[in-house]
Protein backbone atom coordinates (compact mmCIF):
# COMPACT_ATOMS: atom_id res chain seq x y z
CA UNK A 1 0.00 0.00 0.00
CA UNK A 2 1.51 3.43 -0.70
CA UNK A 3 2.54 5.58 2.13
CA UNK A 4 -0.18 8.38 1.49
CA UNK A 5 -2.93 5.37 1.48
CA UNK A 6 -1.42 3.98 4.67
CA UNK A 7 -1.70 7.03 6.23
CA UNK A 8 -5.62 7.81 4.83
CA UNK A 9 -6.09 4.59 6.11
CA UNK A 10 -4.76 5.18 9.61
CA UNK A 11 -6.41 8.25 10.00
CA UNK A 12 -9.84 6.49 9.15
CA UNK A 13 -9.42 3.76 11.92
CA UNK A 14 -8.73 6.88 13.80
CA UNK A 15 -12.20 8.40 13.32
CA UNK A 16 -13.65 5.16 13.23
CA UNK A 17 -15.56 6.16 9.90
CA UNK A 18 -18.66 3.85 10.44
CA UNK A 19 -19.23 6.30 13.73
CA UNK A 20 -19.21 9.06 11.79
CA UNK A 21 -22.32 8.56 10.02
CA UNK A 22 -24.01 8.39 13.33
CA UNK A 23 -23.80 11.74 14.15
CA UNK A 24 -25.29 14.49 12.25
CA UNK A 25 -28.31 12.87 13.17
CA UNK A 26 -28.09 13.89 16.80
CA UNK A 27 -27.85 17.46 15.65
CA UNK A 28 -30.68 17.33 13.10
CA UNK A 29 -33.31 15.39 15.26
CA UNK A 30 -32.66 18.05 18.35
CA UNK A 31 -32.76 20.63 15.63
CA UNK A 32 -36.47 19.42 13.86
CA UNK A 33 -37.82 18.92 17.27
CA UNK A 34 -37.16 22.64 18.64
CA UNK A 35 -37.68 23.89 15.44
CA UNK A 36 -41.17 22.15 14.99
CA UNK A 37 -40.19 20.63 12.20
CA UNK A 38 -38.79 23.56 10.11
CA UNK A 39 -35.53 23.36 8.30
CA UNK A 40 -32.94 26.45 8.05
CA UNK A 41 -29.48 26.82 7.52
CA UNK A 42 -28.31 26.41 10.96
CA UNK A 43 -29.11 22.83 11.09
CA UNK A 44 -25.77 23.07 8.70
CA UNK A 45 -24.15 24.29 11.56
CA UNK A 46 -25.04 21.73 14.02
CA UNK A 47 -24.36 18.79 12.31
CA UNK A 48 -20.46 20.14 11.59
CA UNK A 49 -19.99 20.89 15.04
CA UNK A 50 -21.33 17.81 16.41
CA UNK A 51 -18.92 16.44 14.28
CA UNK A 52 -16.07 18.41 14.47
CA UNK A 53 -16.50 17.68 18.85
CA UNK A 54 -16.99 13.96 18.02
CA UNK A 55 -13.70 13.49 15.90
CA UNK A 56 -11.77 15.61 18.28
CA UNK A 57 -13.28 13.03 21.20
CA UNK A 58 -12.24 9.88 19.24
CA UNK A 59 -8.75 11.80 18.44
CA UNK A 60 -7.84 12.25 21.97
CA UNK A 61 -9.32 8.85 23.07
CA UNK A 62 -6.65 7.01 21.02
CA UNK A 63 -3.93 9.88 22.11
CA UNK A 64 -4.77 9.15 25.68
CA UNK A 65 -4.89 5.55 25.61
CA UNK A 66 -1.64 5.30 23.06
CA UNK A 67 0.01 3.15 26.19
CA UNK A 68 -2.38 0.74 26.68
CA UNK A 69 -3.50 0.21 22.71
CA UNK A 70 0.76 -0.57 22.82
CA UNK A 71 0.54 -3.48 25.26
CA UNK A 72 -3.16 -4.70 23.89
CA UNK A 73 -4.03 -3.19 20.51
CA UNK A 74 -0.50 -2.98 18.87
CA UNK A 75 -2.19 -2.64 15.28
CA UNK A 76 -4.13 0.77 15.95
CA UNK A 77 -2.37 3.48 14.22
CA UNK A 78 -0.46 5.56 16.97
CA UNK A 79 1.31 2.09 18.66
CA UNK A 80 2.03 0.86 15.47
CA UNK A 81 3.46 4.00 13.84
CA UNK A 82 1.17 4.87 11.32
CA UNK A 83 0.47 8.62 13.12
CA UNK A 84 2.45 10.39 15.24
CA UNK A 85 0.92 11.05 18.31
CA UNK A 86 1.94 14.67 18.36
CA UNK A 87 -0.08 14.94 15.27
CA UNK A 88 -3.14 13.07 17.00
CA UNK A 89 -3.05 15.49 19.99
CA UNK A 90 -2.64 18.49 17.78
CA UNK A 91 -5.70 17.51 15.30
CA UNK A 92 -8.52 16.59 18.49
CA UNK A 93 -7.21 19.32 20.56
CA UNK A 94 -7.93 21.81 16.93
CA UNK A 95 -11.21 19.80 16.36
CA UNK A 96 -13.06 20.22 20.00
CA UNK A 97 -12.76 24.03 19.82
CA UNK A 98 -14.14 24.39 16.37
CA UNK A 99 -16.52 22.30 17.05
CA UNK A 100 -17.36 25.09 19.82
CA UNK A 101 -16.72 28.03 17.75
CA UNK A 102 -19.13 26.18 14.90
CA UNK A 103 -21.99 26.47 17.16
CA UNK A 104 -21.40 29.83 18.62
CA UNK A 105 -22.07 30.76 15.46
CA UNK A 106 -25.87 30.24 15.89
CA UNK A 107 -26.11 32.07 19.18
CA UNK A 108 -24.82 31.99 23.14
CA UNK A 109 -26.92 29.26 23.86
CA UNK A 110 -25.85 26.79 21.31
CA UNK A 111 -22.30 27.39 22.40
CA UNK A 112 -22.52 27.19 25.98
CA UNK A 113 -24.40 23.74 25.64
CA UNK A 114 -21.34 22.93 22.93
CA UNK A 115 -18.75 23.75 25.33
CA UNK A 116 -19.96 21.28 28.03
CA UNK A 117 -20.15 18.86 25.59
CA UNK A 118 -16.52 19.24 24.82
CA UNK A 119 -15.18 19.45 28.07
CA UNK A 120 -17.46 16.28 29.02
CA UNK A 121 -15.53 14.26 26.31
CA UNK A 122 -12.00 15.80 27.10
CA UNK A 123 -12.69 14.68 30.82
CA UNK A 124 -13.85 11.52 29.88
CA UNK A 125 -10.86 10.67 27.27
CA UNK A 126 -8.46 12.12 29.69
CA UNK A 127 -9.56 10.42 33.29
CA UNK A 128 -13.23 8.95 33.40
CA UNK A 129 -13.34 6.50 30.71
CA UNK A 130 -11.99 3.53 32.77
CA UNK A 131 -14.86 4.89 35.66
CA UNK A 132 -17.03 1.30 36.07
CA UNK A 133 -20.52 3.74 35.91
CA UNK A 134 -19.35 7.08 35.27
CA UNK A 135 -17.82 6.89 32.28
CA UNK A 136 -20.68 5.06 30.41
CA UNK A 137 -22.74 7.80 31.61
CA UNK A 138 -20.20 11.08 30.32
CA UNK A 139 -20.06 9.26 27.13
CA UNK A 140 -24.05 8.96 27.40
CA UNK A 141 -24.05 12.96 28.28
CA UNK A 142 -21.92 13.65 25.35
CA UNK A 143 -24.18 12.15 22.63
CA UNK A 144 -27.71 13.20 24.25
CA UNK A 145 -25.50 16.80 24.86
CA UNK A 146 -25.12 16.50 20.48
CA UNK A 147 -28.67 16.38 20.39
CA UNK A 148 -29.43 19.99 22.48
CA UNK A 149 -26.57 21.52 20.00
CA UNK A 150 -29.11 20.36 17.45
CA UNK A 151 -32.12 22.38 19.37
CA UNK A 152 -29.87 25.06 21.02
CA UNK A 153 -29.11 26.08 16.87
CA UNK A 154 -32.99 26.11 16.16
CA UNK A 155 -33.48 28.85 18.27
CA UNK A 156 -36.39 30.52 20.23
CA UNK A 157 -36.93 28.95 23.53
CA UNK A 158 -38.55 25.88 22.46
CA UNK A 159 -35.57 24.02 22.51
CA UNK A 160 -36.60 21.67 25.58
CA UNK A 161 -38.71 19.87 23.36
CA UNK A 162 -35.38 17.82 22.42
CA UNK A 163 -34.72 16.62 25.60
CA UNK A 164 -36.74 12.94 25.92
CA UNK A 165 -35.36 12.64 22.63
CA UNK A 166 -31.67 13.62 24.11
CA UNK A 167 -32.48 11.34 26.82
CA UNK A 168 -33.32 8.54 25.25
CA UNK A 169 -30.17 8.65 23.06
CA UNK A 170 -28.17 9.25 26.08
CA UNK A 171 -29.41 6.51 27.98
CA UNK A 172 -29.07 3.95 24.98
CA UNK A 173 -25.19 5.47 24.38
CA UNK A 174 -24.56 4.70 28.21
CA UNK A 175 -25.92 1.00 27.89
CA UNK A 176 -23.65 0.54 24.23
CA UNK A 177 -20.84 1.96 26.07
CA UNK A 178 -21.32 -0.64 28.81
CA UNK A 179 -21.34 -3.59 26.77
CA UNK A 180 -18.05 -2.46 24.92
CA UNK A 181 -16.17 -1.76 28.14
CA UNK A 182 -15.27 -6.15 27.78
CA UNK A 183 -14.21 -5.41 24.47
CA UNK A 184 -10.72 -5.60 23.80
CA UNK A 185 -10.69 -8.93 26.05
CA UNK A 186 -13.94 -10.49 24.05
CA UNK A 187 -15.50 -10.74 27.32
CA UNK A 188 -19.26 -11.62 26.51
CA UNK A 189 -21.54 -8.82 27.78
CA UNK A 190 -24.27 -11.17 29.71
CA UNK A 191 -27.71 -10.05 30.48
CA UNK A 192 -25.69 -6.03 29.96
CA UNK A 193 -26.49 -7.15 26.14
CA UNK A 194 -30.08 -6.56 26.14
CA UNK A 195 -30.04 -2.98 28.00
CA UNK A 196 -29.92 -1.11 24.89
CA UNK A 197 -32.97 -2.87 23.35
CA UNK A 198 -34.69 -2.20 26.74
CA UNK A 199 -34.04 1.46 26.88
CA UNK A 200 -35.14 1.96 23.30
CA UNK A 201 -38.20 0.01 24.08
CA UNK A 202 -38.93 2.77 27.21
CA UNK A 203 -38.43 5.15 24.43
CA UNK A 204 -40.97 3.86 22.59
CA UNK A 205 -43.61 3.37 25.20
CA UNK A 206 -42.74 7.19 26.23
CA UNK A 207 -42.69 8.65 22.34
CA UNK A 208 -45.21 6.44 21.42
CA UNK A 209 -47.85 7.11 24.50
CA UNK A 210 -51.27 8.29 23.07
CA UNK A 211 -51.14 12.38 24.17
CA UNK A 212 -47.81 13.43 24.83
CA UNK A 213 -47.88 15.19 21.96
CA UNK A 214 -49.64 15.30 19.17
CA UNK A 215 -47.45 14.27 16.16
CA UNK A 216 -48.78 13.44 12.95
CA UNK A 217 -46.41 10.49 12.14
CA UNK A 218 -46.85 8.90 15.24
CA UNK A 219 -47.51 5.21 13.52
CA UNK A 220 -44.07 5.70 11.17
CA UNK A 221 -42.29 6.89 14.47
CA UNK A 222 -43.77 4.33 16.25
CA UNK A 223 -42.29 1.73 13.51
CA UNK A 224 -38.96 3.19 13.05
CA UNK A 225 -38.55 3.04 16.56
CA UNK A 226 -40.10 -0.54 16.19
CA UNK A 227 -37.19 -1.53 14.17
CA UNK A 228 -34.22 -0.08 16.85
CA UNK A 229 -36.07 -2.14 19.85
CA UNK A 230 -36.00 -5.28 17.34
CA UNK A 231 -32.44 -4.70 16.02
CA UNK A 232 -30.80 -4.31 19.46
CA UNK A 233 -32.44 -6.83 20.67
CA UNK A 234 -31.43 -9.22 17.94
CA UNK A 235 -27.91 -8.48 18.16
CA UNK A 236 -27.91 -8.91 21.91
CA UNK A 237 -29.37 -12.79 21.05
CA UNK A 238 -26.78 -13.08 18.60
CA UNK A 239 -23.91 -11.80 20.67
CA UNK A 240 -25.05 -14.26 23.79
CA UNK A 241 -25.05 -16.87 21.10
CA UNK A 242 -21.88 -16.44 20.33
CA UNK A 243 -22.93 -15.87 16.45
CA UNK A 244 -21.61 -12.45 16.60
CA UNK A 245 -18.26 -11.30 17.93
CA UNK A 246 -17.95 -8.22 20.84
CA UNK A 247 -16.90 -5.86 18.19
CA UNK A 248 -19.29 -6.42 15.48
CA UNK A 249 -22.43 -6.42 18.22
CA UNK A 250 -21.32 -2.84 19.60
CA UNK A 251 -20.74 -1.37 16.03
CA UNK A 252 -24.26 -2.62 14.74
CA UNK A 253 -25.49 -0.93 18.12
CA UNK A 254 -23.87 2.24 17.21
CA UNK A 255 -25.46 2.31 13.54
CA UNK A 256 -28.93 1.41 15.35
CA UNK A 257 -28.46 5.01 16.48
CA UNK A 258 -29.23 6.36 13.14
CA UNK A 259 -32.77 4.45 13.28
CA UNK A 260 -33.67 6.36 16.52
CA UNK A 261 -32.57 9.40 15.35
CA UNK A 262 -34.62 9.05 12.22
CA UNK A 263 -37.35 7.74 14.93
CA UNK A 264 -36.83 11.53 16.66
CA UNK A 265 -36.66 13.10 13.55
CA UNK A 266 -40.07 11.99 12.30
CA UNK A 267 -41.34 12.69 15.62
CA UNK A 268 -41.19 16.47 15.10
CA UNK A 269 -42.78 16.89 11.72
CA UNK A 270 -45.63 18.71 11.48
CA UNK A 271 -48.76 17.60 9.40
CA UNK A 272 -49.15 17.72 5.82
CA UNK A 273 -45.74 17.68 5.08
CA UNK A 274 -45.41 13.99 3.74
CA UNK A 275 -42.79 14.97 1.05
CA UNK A 276 -40.29 16.02 4.23
CA UNK A 277 -41.29 12.22 5.89
CA UNK A 278 -39.85 11.05 2.20
CA UNK A 279 -36.22 13.31 2.60
CA UNK A 280 -36.19 12.52 6.09
CA UNK A 281 -36.22 8.73 5.58
CA UNK A 282 -33.92 8.78 2.35
CA UNK A 283 -31.36 11.34 4.39
CA UNK A 284 -30.97 8.85 7.25
CA UNK A 285 -31.52 5.68 5.03
CA UNK A 286 -28.01 6.89 3.40
CA UNK A 287 -26.15 7.94 6.66
CA UNK A 288 -27.17 4.35 7.83
CA UNK A 289 -25.86 2.41 4.39
CA UNK A 290 -22.83 4.75 4.92
CA UNK A 291 -22.10 3.67 8.02
CA UNK A 292 -22.73 -0.06 7.08
CA UNK A 293 -20.48 -0.03 4.04
CA UNK A 294 -17.49 1.60 6.30
CA UNK A 295 -18.09 -0.66 8.94
CA UNK A 296 -17.57 -4.00 6.60
CA UNK A 297 -13.56 -2.23 6.52
CA UNK A 298 -13.39 -0.28 9.71
CA UNK A 299 -14.31 -1.19 13.57
CA UNK A 300 -16.76 1.02 14.85
CA UNK A 301 -14.87 0.83 18.21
Amino acid sequence: MPEASRGLYAWCKLLRVPNLFTVPGDAVAGYLLASGGSFGAEVFHACGAVLAIYAGGLLLNDYFDREEDARDRPDRPIPSGAVKPQAVLLAGAAALPAGVVLASLGGVRAGLIAAGVALVALLYDAALKKLPVIGPVMMGICRGGSVMVGAGLAGGENYAAALPAAGIVALYTAALTWNAAGEVSGKKPGAAAFAPGVVLLAGWALVCRPGLVERAFSVAVAVVLGLAVAEASWAALRVLGRNTAVPAFIGRLVRVMITVQAAMALWALPAARWQVVGAVIGAFATLRLGSEVFGRRFYAS
